[in-house]
């Protein structure tokens, strides 16, 4: 993603424009700028320019501050020097109280003392390597940043296998280790402390998380919570836009959650701007969400993705935008839409990401943890499975949890390894943010009931005591209208048998498009041999392949694997000079 990078050591080459090392670097979109910290260390980002007082990198008072992304507890006017003095007078307390999608450093005594914060999400995530006895330190917001700065410094480095065998069989990491050994993630809502006088490091929370405190007598009062969260959220993201004069743009889906976004932005009387909702032609998908932009009279849009042939020409850019740290065909169609859709007049991508999950669609304390993970993985193969995962320790330890252990590891596993590294693709054109990323709303739902989280009941209650008419038009996973919860229940187990009796497959029927678009075949075929090639020989990766000329999924499973390691191990072919003018385009 767009971001930030840092170096520190001994000896390595301090003019040497790092920036370069970032995906988006040299978009006419991007601003590169780097500065020499001390006498062992550089400090650079690769960044959008937008929201430019938000983005800022500035020295104040002999502290270097550099946040990338978007603050929506300060009103642009007051920053940076609001974001200083808070720092100052609150110390680490202060990261806690921040709001929106960010990551960002404060660097003291010349860059002897280092701390890297990101959101309580980590939506905009941040990898470090820390080797003390040869006192290197760096991170990066980019993984592929790293293996060839290692080259450049004469760093040796190895794949992590285990991270291999979680994308082979998972689609995503589980954890906060990378690809590449030695090389970490920064947890969500986390403090690195790096103090390079004595060599030291470390990681803490910034605290305020997952707490269990928000109990409440009555509905009434968590309705008042919960609308007062959403509703906040809403207006802070919109009025940042206009704060810079930026237009909305919001992408709406067939589904409940971005619904909600425009609905209680047009309730605020906020103008929703352009909305977009990219897939099939004639699912329920655009009927859903084109009957709900006639009912708020939107400006709105749908792009087709009718054959899925933008996969040719955006889905290994896409796995290279988001480091190949899951399947790449899930964002590929983030990548296109919004590649071609956001320009220099719209402000934050406005979406409904992980609202299921915070309101409840992962509850599940009647099934086993690990049936359900394996119900999810992307390659369903139970001695696969089997043989990477049973006593694998972080899943045991969600497994340990009662009652919540699915829920948590939804949110805190699927959602930011998987969809929140998926959605890192539009961070090189544009920030993007959701009302259910806030801190305290999450901090809400989660002290909250199994019995009332379960299948989203709390959803659809809170709707119809609070919002009724977000509920008046059909959703695409229910034949109804979702005005009850069990009207929702019943229209979706219909929608389900329906689904299958006529083999209806979702927005992005990649079976189908598979199936009927021989150039499609074609070209992944090629792809394949071609990687194949390549990358046949390593042993321990060819391992992990599970090739199946069959099925779309038996090209995208090797695909995804043969463009990670071509990107943090091998031949960077997606480098190439011809494909760098394709992805400028």
């Amino acid at each position: 993603m767009a971001g930030i990078y840092g170096i520190f050591a001994d000896s390595f080459d301090k003019d040497f424009p790092y920036y370069k090392r970032m995906f988006s670097s040299g978009f006419e979109n991007v601003t590169d700028k780097q500065v020499t910290v001390g006498d062992r260390g550089v400090i650079g980002r690769s960044s959008l320019n937008r929201f430019p007082d938000d983005r800022f990198f500035h020295k104040d008072s002999g502290d270097l501050f550099l946040n990338e992304g978007v603050l929506l507890n300060y009103d642009r006017k007051d920053l940076p020097d609001a974001f200083f003095r808070d720092y100052r007078s609150k110390g680490d307390t202060f990261f806690r109280d921040l709001a929106g999608s960010y990551c960002g450093l404060i660097a003291s005594g010349n860059g002897r003392k280092l701390i890297l914060y990101n959101d309580f999400l980590s939506t905009r995530p941040v990898y470090y390597y820390h080797d003390p006895g040869a006192n290197i330190f760096m991170f990066s917001s980019e993984l592929k940043f790293f293996t060839p700065v290692f080259r450049q410094m004469g760093i040796p480095f190895e794949p992590n296998v285990l991270a291999w065998q979680e994308l082979s069989v998972n689609g995503y990491l589980i954890g906060n280790h990378t690809l590449i050994t030695g090389v970490e993630k920064l947890p969500r809502n986390s403090l690195l402390v790096w103090d390079d006088a004595g060599g030291d490091l470390s990681v803490k929370s910034q605290g305020a998380d997952l707490d269990s405190g928000h109990v409440y007598d009555s509905e009434e009062k968590l309705y008042d919570d919960i609308s007062s969260r959403l509703l906040w959220n809403i207006r802070a993201s919109r009025e940042k836009d206009l704060s810079y004069g930026y237009e909305h743009f919001q992408v709406l889906s067939g589904g409940l959650d971005s619904r909600l976004n425009v609905a209680l932005a047009h309730h605020l009387g906020y103008d929703p701007g352009r909305t977009l909702t990219f897939t099939q032609s004639g699912t329920t998908e655009e009927s859903c969400a084109r009957a709900f932009g006639r009912y708020l009279g939107l400006n709105h849009k749908v792009e087709h993705l009718d054959g899925g042939n933008y996969l040719k020409s955006d889905l290994f850019a896409s796995g290279l935008a988001n480091d190949g740290l899951v399947m790449i065909h899930g964002a590929a169609q983030q990548y296109y839409n919004i590649r071609k859709s956001m320009s220099g007049e719209y402000g934050m991508l406005h979406s409904g990401q992980i609202g299921g999950a915070v309101f409840g669609s992962f509850t599940r304390w009647r099934k086993q943890l690990y049936e359900m993970v394996r119900k999810q993985a992307f390659f369903r193969d139970d001695s696969v499975f089997d043989r990477y995962f049973t006593n694998h320790p972080r899943i045991n330890n969600y497994a340990s949890i009662p009652k919540k252990g699915y829920s948590l590891y939804a949110l805190e596993e699927r959602m930011v390894n998987a969809t929140f590294n998926g959605d890192i693709v539009c961070s090189h054109f544009t920030d993007s943010y959701s009302p259910f990323c806030d801190r305290e709303l999450i901090n809400i739902m989660y002290s909250q009931p199994v019995e009332l989280l379960k299948d989203q009941k709390i959803y659809f209650d809170f709707l119809k005591a609070r919002f009724p008419f977000i509920l008046s038009i059909p959703i695409d996973r229910s034949f109804f209208k979702p005005t009850s919860y069990y009207r929702y229940a019943i229209g979706r187990d219909l929608m389900k048998v329906w689904r299958k009796l006529n083999r209806k497959e979702d927005m992005n029927p990649y079976q189908s498009w598979f199936r009927e678009n021989p150039g499609l075949r074609k070209w992944l075929d090629e792809q394949y041999r071609e990687y194949r090639a390549l990358y046949g020989d390593v042993a321990w990766l060819q391992d992990l392949v599970r090739f199946d000329k069959s099925s779309v999924l038996g090209y995208l499973q090797p695909l995804t694997l043969f463009l990670a390691y071509d990107t943090h191990f091998g031949e960077r072919r997606m480098f190439t000079e011809q494909t760098e003018k394709k992805r400028m385009e």
